[in-house]
């Protein structure tokens, strides 16, 4: 099933592991997170996945349009803003790579989960650190001490 994503606005929220993302569509949301990281190997090495199809979608009179820059360029460009966004989750982040290296469909656990939440936020990156975002997202617990100025502490 094809539904417009929340994040990105593209016809792809659906992507699966087994789907194709075109190069040109990468929006940086969930799910295209996902079909990177499940294809962490084959990006390593410069090279963006290939359709499984057998369709080719190429006519001798359509002129194809020149690429400004090399073709692995792109691919080593996308491919190290997800891994920078999944750096900056730390721990959770070594989860979530743990995970689908390992072969692990959905569910995540709740720590990959919440470090791919905070990676696939779309194009732009966040502006808040990931314990920030985390503890505007899921708030403190009532009891937690939050630190003041002076070193003085208050309890919520």
């Amino acid at each position: 099933m094809i539904r417009d994503c929340q994040s990105c606005h593209l016809r792809i929220c659906q992507l699966s592991y087994t789907d194709y993302l075109p190069q040109h569509q990468v929006q940086y949301c969930r799910p295209q997170i996902l079909y990177m990281l499940k294809h962490s190997d084959i990006l390593d090495s410069g090279i963006w996945p290939e359709k499984k199809s057998g369709y080719i979608d190429t006519h001798e009179d359509v002129q194809a349009s020149i690429p400004q820059c090399a073709p692995h360029e792109g691919v080593i460009c996308e491919w190290a803003e997800v891994l920078w966004r999944i750096d900056q989750t730390g721990g959770d982040g070594i989860v979530l790579r743990e995970e689908i290296d390992g072969g692990a469909r959905e569910p995540l656990c709740s720590a990959a989960w919440r470090a791919l939440g905070y990676a696939g936020n779309g194009p732009k990156r966040r502006k808040e650190s990931y314990k920030h975002w985390k503890e505007r997202k899921y708030g403190k617990k009532k009891g937690t001490k939050v630190p003041i100025k002076n070193n003085l502490v208050r309890v919520r």
